[in-house]
């Protein structure tokens, strides 16, 4: 106690004793007073030596040490809380202009058609049939249910990345991750009904008809796969790396001659064969059991055996009485009529998913998802892509029609030119 009691009052005295040599030499004139004050390891070190005899070396290294750390962390924590300050302010400000610029562009129906590929009734009809969404916080902001949607949309139809929004909008990255969760579960619990297979058999005779109809062929859906192209992830090793040289997972679907999906499967790995994923879907397993409630065979005076209720696939999948498949190498001239046929209503399911990419341009580039949560969002598009096909007022590719014509990187263009000059630079 003695020691560090003289410690002190050593120290206080040589504070004031270096302020009096200083002005001393400022009134004596011997030579200009410093601009700049000594740093703080050659002024304890002074101390140690000159004014504190009775220190010890080794104790006043650890003094230095202690004092200069203290100074640093100080340093640090104030510029961390200015940085903090400056960065939240600057977030503000951009998801303040933000919200105005969504204001703006739903006056123009067309520049908010091509941005979601939604018209605005549309956009309206299907927040106010979601139930409220868990409320997520902007500085202090709350964003409400249609600037949730209206950002899970400019992600999925705009093909820019989440990073490219976040920076966009000021909504920060992990809630924006958070964000597309809780749409994709919202929609997904809400309208299923728009993604089910026919419950009777009226039902499946409707499509029937349709595809008699249009195609001239009486079958009730078309069945095929799709790869959904994802970034690699991580400890999966070639899991996910298919036969054409990239990482995906495989979207499964049943189609009607709407371009509508009748059923889907997602989430199987890349590698696997369109055939074996197809035999291990729900799907197969309920048309092999006959629980689907088709019906009957139809009965033919050509027929020398009653035609089944089938679907067309094509030459991946495995031919049954339910699966319908065109001839590898027809012979004559009635199978290729009859495989050009399958061939005519096996095309719809390649409409469906080249409309469906064509919609939601994030499709159109590797997902930088988690391959866990990628295919539920995968699924919420597949049921908005029901939602726009069975609704009256949207076209199958509204990219294509009148000024909606945008391609991704001129969509691009257009978003960072309409925000990010008009509303977040000015």
């Amino acid at each position: 106690m003695r020691q560090q009691s003289s410690l002190v009052t050593s120290l206080e005295q040589s504070e004031v004793v270096m302020v009096d040599e200083d002005e001393l030499a400022k009134e004596r004139g011997e030579g200009e007073l410093r601009t700049q004050p000594e740093p703080a390891t050659v002024l304890l070190l002074n101390l140690t030596k000159k004014r504190c005899p009775m220190m010890n070396r080794r104790w006043g290294r650890i003094l230095i040490v202690l004092l200069l750390r203290r100074r640093n962390l100080l340093l640090q924590y104030k510029e961390s809380r200015q940085s903090k300050s400056e960065r939240l302010s600057l977030r503000k400000k951009r998801f303040i202009k933000f919200r105005q610029w969504i204001q703006h562009v739903r006056l123009d129906v067309n520049a908010f058609e091509a941005l979601v590929r939604i018209p605005p009734i549309q956009f309206d009809e299907i927040v106010s049939k979601m139930s409220p969404l868990r409320s997520i916080r902007v500085t202090s902001f709350t964003l409400t249910d249609s600037e949730l949607f209206f950002l899970f949309l400019l992600y999925s139809c705009g093909g820019g990345s989440l990073r490219f929004i976040s920076a966009l909008s000021g909504v920060n990255l992990c809630l924006m991750s958070s964000l597309l969760r809780i749409v994709s579960n919202e929609i997904i619990s809400n309208f299923s009904e728009n993604l089910s297979l026919p419950s009777n058999q009226a039902e499946w005779l409707s499509i029937r008809q349709q595809f008699i109809q249009q195609y001239q062929f009486p079958c009730f859906g078309s069945i095929d796969g799709c790869h959904i192209t994802i970034v690699a992830p991580p400890h999966t090793g070639s899991v996910y790396f298919n036969y054409k040289k990239y990482f995906s997972f495989v979207l499964m679907g049943v189609v009607d001659s709407n371009c509508r999906f009748l059923f889907i499967d997602c989430g199987s790995p890349g590698r696997h064969h369109d055939s074996t994923i197809f035999e291990s879907t729900s799907f197969a397993q309920s048309l092999y059991g006959n629980t689907f409630h088709l019906p009957p065979p139809l009965y033919s005076i050509m027929a020398t055996s009653p035609v089944h209720s089938f679907f067309v696939a094509d030459g991946a999948f495995k031919s049954s009485i339910h699966i319908v498949k065109p001839y590898r190498r027809p012979i004559n001239t009635a199978q290729k009529q009859f495989s050009y046929r399958v061939s005519r209503a096996r095309r719809v399911v390649e409409n469906c998913f080249g409309i469906f990419k064509s919609r939601f341009r994030v499709l159109q580039r590797p997902l930088d998802l988690n391959v866990s949560f990628a295919p539920t969002f995968v699924h919420s598009l597949c049921i908005i892509h029901n939602i726009l096909i069975d609704s009256p007022n949207v076209t199958l590719i509204p990219v294509r029609s009148g000024a909606c014509t945008l391609t991704q990187s001129s969509q691009l263009d257009y978003l960072v030119k309409h925000v990010t000059q008009e509303y977040i630079v000015n």
